[in-house]
């Protein structure tokens, strides 16, 4: 690149002066006509001759005559070269005299451009044409070093090898080599390292290597280029040795290492799996007088993670971070998208969110790096919703986030927004391309719109993009999919006919797609009809085996194929086996797992670990154990998560000793334990020491093993993660340690990680398991600030903690210790009531919302409480317990509003007025059956919010566990106990009520 700048710089001078050239060069040729109308007089005054008398002197030319003029030009180099272009222009054959003559004027003047232009002409010249070859040429440049010297000789050998290797002619530019080799001649090192560049850069390394080692032979000394140049041929052909080799030798030869030398040899161990000998190099370097560039350090994390490793990749940045420096975006962009390929999107999200912090902006690639993991993840919503959320702080999205968040939009169903995002894009200047169509294909497919998937077809077709045979096998297994399997056949033989010779593929994807759409028999069908079946076709039927869910039949395909001799393809063997490992289907994948073994390109790291996982999470340590012990067996070193995988299941089986062996192998292997094998190892153990909480010696060990693991995880350098930190708050909410786990928490944040639900959940329920609601209940408010969904347990949780709370109040009023609540209980249960009011009116927010999907409430009021209490709201439910005339006066109030009502009364015939006279919406008979429960879940299945208590103790009963996380409570007496002596249970509503409202 840096010769071509050097071209087009030179070319830019020359133009500029082209006017002052020609000026000087038409004196010339004019010169020319005078000497051809009198030779006896050089002297003579002369007349510039136009076109027509210049051709017309030009016949009377000889070489002698040019020769003579060009020697009167040679204080004038860009004339006579200029005069010798032009005669040369207007047919005058030049012969070895008058190139040897121009040679030697532009070599006095050492204008190295022109006499490269000069020989690269000569060169792409044809022999024939110009009446003698190269070579006699350099025969005849080579007699110039009895008058000359070697100087004119060295000029001509590096413009003409210089000349060969600019228009690819590598052999003829070593022949030049060995010519000047064998004149005893040295050439110029800088021509040589051209050469040794250029064959580096073409990938002819061996000859690269080869001009390298003949160097010394032809006298040469290497400068500090030939030997990075050397190290960098060295590296790519992976004789690392060599380069070690190379890289002493300078130190040796008194040549100065520079940044550059330090940064290919490390980049050399780096693109061969040695990352970590390239790190040693680093610090080795750092440690040195020579000059450090810190790119060295974006070298050595780019390759740890193309080798997913990934702990000691953030050990180096850790270590930039320690050097008083700021990790580059080429840093965090590795980092991220190992991460994300690797499907930990939480340590993706914590390191750009660590970039952002540090002030290093981030850019559309490593956000499609995020994007595509979402996608792989499944969580295809978030994809969308993070794209607007990016776009929204200004980030410009190349084609690839495009496609991306296109086809999250299409699995999702949502085909038509991935068309409009398509416009958008286009709107912004992009250009879609075959991927981008196929893409929105692939969607219209999977709704079975196929119209328009044959639509957008024929739009590509119109923008000059012709559908591949990708394009071709969606829209095949579109038709299949959904049962149009004539359509399908017809498309197979629409592609044999198309000549894409890849129709099998198109064959294969019919069969997934039936297979897909539930039309297994079909696809056996089309399978058998095949006339010449091949092991893709089979590999395609037990794929589609897997994507129906029918793993049993793909097994037995597998087995009978196997033993007929076929031999099917890896990535359909994988699928199979990891199938076989999610459905549990242990015992089976463990025999295909066997099958495979000697096989060796068909079971990587990946598999292995997945088969292991699967067999842990069943409980079959041993077993996984088998297929870690093989692994090792081939010679391999387990990866981090391999090692972690069987700690975790060592752990779960309370197998401690055997799980801590591993870790101190895992170290002994040179692998460094991530915070995951650091968790996974502290939870097994702290869960199977909660379940013997009684017996102090094992909090005690539990908190010795908190704190080795602790001090390991800072000398190894490994930053606790939000799962870490979520194991060690959920223990110490158990032993009732709740300040600690206060405390973990707050440094947790402190740390920049952001508590996920299972982190707020643990800390909930040991609020709950205490009783302290109010603290429960503002930090289920906290979590809800920050845009964090509880999810079931969540909910459960805090259910359970405030039903909890009323039952302790209970016994207190029983025992008569019973002490008013203070307002703040009120205030927190009353602002979780309100944050769930707004959550579900956002919910059931529009007119589409019917009446069963409103939120289930219970209303067991008079009219006068109701309208001094309750805040009814349109599509609600109300339900009514006993016929009064209040209470139909509030349930008519209640349906004029838009509620959903309910009734419940002693007889048929009062169930029948209700549903059918006085208009509520169902009615049930509470004294038919004595499952009042089952009852109430069968009418009101989203549960109890509002509860008023008027009349019946039975009823009472059932409702108190039906109430939802949020109800409220209204207290209009207890009409129906007013005349017994003995109260049952008409304490728990009074007391309940009491402690949440007051008075």
């Amino acid at each position: 690149m840096w010769v071509s700048a050097i071209t087009l710089a030179s070319c830019g001078k020359i133009s500029t002066n082209s006017r002052f050239i020609r000026q000087r060069s038409a004196l010339a040729l004019a010169q020319l006509g005078s000497c051809c109308t009198d030779s006896s007089s050089d002297e003579q005054a002369i007349s510039i001759p136009n076109g027509g008398e210049l051709d017309v002197h030009l016949l009377e030319l000889d070489t002698k005559r040019v020769v003579h003029i060009l020697n009167d030009l040679r204080r004038e180099p860009k004339q006579a070269f200029s005069l010798f272009l032009q005669l040369k222009e207007h047919g005058f054959q030049h012969n070895i005299e008058s190139y040897m003559s121009i040679i030697k004027i532009i070599c006095s003047w050492g204008s190295s451009m022109m006499l490269e232009s000069l020989l690269l002409e000569l060169i792409k010249s044809n022999e024939d044409e110009l009446g003698f070859s190269i070579s006699a040429l350099l025969e005849a440049v080579s007699g110039l070093v009895e008058v000359e010297g070697t100087s004119s000789l060295g000029k001509v050998f590096d413009a003409l090898m210089k000349a060969y290797v600019s228009l690819g002619m590598f052999d003829e530019a070593i022949d030049m080599l060995c010519h000047t080799g064998r004149q005893q001649f040295v050439p110029c090192i800088f021509s040589c390292n051209f050469l040794i560049n250029r064959l580096i850069e073409k990938g002819k390394l061996d000859m690269a290597v080869a001009v390298y080692q003949q160097l010394k032979g032809f006298g040469l000394s290497p400068n500090v280029c030939t030997y990075n140049l050397a190290i960098k041929a060295f590296c790519r052909k992976a004789s690392l040795e060599e380069a070690v080799d190379v890289f002493r030798e300078m130190e040796e030869a008194g040549v100065n290492r520079n940044a550059y030398t330090y940064t290919i040899f490390i980049e050399g161990l780096c693109s061969h799996r040695k990352s970590m000998e390239g790190y040693e190099v680093l610090k080795a370097w750092r440690a040195s007088s020579d000059p450090f560039d810190n790119f060295a350090y974006d070298v050595v994390i780019r390759g740890l993670c193309n080798e997913m490793k990934l702990t000691e990749a953030e050990v180096v940045l850790s270590d930039i971070k320690k050097q008083g420096l700021i990790p580059g975006v080429y840093c965090y962009s590795a980092l991220i998208h190992a991460y994300s390929k690797a499907g930990n999107l939480e340590k993706a999200q914590a390191l750009h969110n660590d970039m952002l912090s540090k002030g290093v902006k981030t850019n559309c690639v490593i956000v499609s790096f995020i994007l595509q993991c979402l996608c792989s993840m499944g969580r295809l919503m978030e994809v969308n919703s993070l794209f607007g959320a990016y776009s929204d702080k200004g980030i410009l999205f190349d084609e690839v986030c495009y496609n991306i968040v296109m086809d999250a939009l299409c699995k999702l169903g949502k085909v038509e927004e991935a068309a409009e995002l398509l416009e958008e894009m286009e709107c912004k200047g992009l250009v879609p391309d075959l991927v981008h169509y196929s893409t929105l294909i692939n969607g219209y497919c999977l709704v079975g719109q196929l119209v328009d998937a044959l639509s957008v077809i024929d739009e590509m077709k119109g923008k000059g993009f012709e559908p591949d045979i990708i394009t071709y096998n969606i829209l095949a297994g579109g038709f299949a999919r959904n049962g149009l399997v004539r359509e399908a056949l017809n498309l197979v033989d629409y592609v044999k006919a198309q000549g894409l010779t890849s129709y099998v593929t198109t064959q294969n994807k019919i069969i997934e797609g039936l297979c897909v759409g539930g039309k297994v028999r079909d696809a056996e069908m089309f399978l058998s009809s095949l006339e010449d079946k091949c092991p893709d076709n089979y590999s395609a039927m037990i794929e589609g085996y897997c994507e129906g869910r029918h793993t049993l039949k793909a097994f037995q395909l597998f087995t009978k194929l196997y033993r007929g001799g076929v031999l099917l393809k890896k990535r359909a063997c994988l699928k199979l086996l990891d199938a076989l490992c999610t459905e549990g289907e242990t015992v089976s994948a463990f025999v295909l797992f066997e099958t495979l073994l000697p096989l060796e390109d068909y079971l990587g790291i990946k598999m292995y670990s997945k088969l292991m996982s699967a067999l842990c999470k069943v409980g079959d340590i041993n077993m996984a154990r088998r297929v870690f012990d093989n692994w090792v067996r081939k010679g391999l070193t387990p990866d981090a998560q391999m090692y972690t995988i069987m700690i975790h299941g060592y752990s779960k089986m309370n197998c401690l000793v055997e799980a801590f062996k591993l870790l101190n192998d895992m170290k002994s292997r040179g692998v460094i334990p991530d915070v995951v094998t650091y968790t996974v190892l502290l939870d097994g153990h702290l869960k199977w020491s909660n379940k013997e909480l009684q017996d102090r010696s094992c909090t005690r060990e539990a908190a010795m093993l908190e704190s080795l693991i602790r001090r390991e995880m800072l000398d190894m350098q490994a930053r606790p993660d939000v799962v870490y930190y979520t194991v060690l708050i959920d223990r110490h909410c158990k032993l009732d340690d709740i300040e600690d786990a206060i405390q973990l928490f707050s440094d947790m944040m402190d740390g920049g990680l952001q508590p996920d639900t299972m982190t707020y959940t643990a800390l909930l329920s040991g609020f709950c398991r205490r009783g302290d609601v109010d603290r429960a209940v503002t930090l289920y408010d906290t979590m809800l600030s920050q845009g964090l969904q509880p999810d079931e347990v969540t909910k459960a949780v805090l259910k359970h903690g405030v039903i909890k709370a009323r039952k302790l109040i209970l016994r207190q009023f029983a025992c008569g210790t019973f002490n008013r609540p203070q307002k703040s209980m009120a205030h927190n249960c009353q602002s979780v009531i309100d944050l769930q009011k707004q959550s579900l009116a956002a919910k059931f927010k529009g007119p589409s919302v019917r009446a069963a999907d409103a939120k289930g409430m219970v209303y067991i009021l008079p009219l006068s409480t109701a309208a001094n209490n309750l805040d009814l709201r349109k599509r609600e439910t109300l339900c009514v317990c006993l016929l009064h005339l209040e209470l139909l006066a509030s349930s008519s109030i209640a349906k004029l509003m838009g509620c959903y009502v309910v009734g419940s009364a002693g007889s048929k015939e009062m169930v029948g007025l209700l549903k059918t006279k006085l208009g509520f919406d169902e009615a049930f008979n509470f004294k038919e059956g004595q499952d009042l429960d089952a009852t109430l879940k069968r009418y009101l299945p989203t549960g109890i919010d509002i509860y008023f208590e008027m009349w019946v103790t039975k009823m009472l009963d059932a409702i108190l566990h039906n109430m939802r996380l949020q109800e409220r409570f209204v207290v209009c007496g207890m009409n129906s106990k007013y005349n017994l002596e003995k109260h049952e249970v008409s304490t728990t509503c009074l007391v309940l009520l009491l402690g949440i409202f007051g008075d």
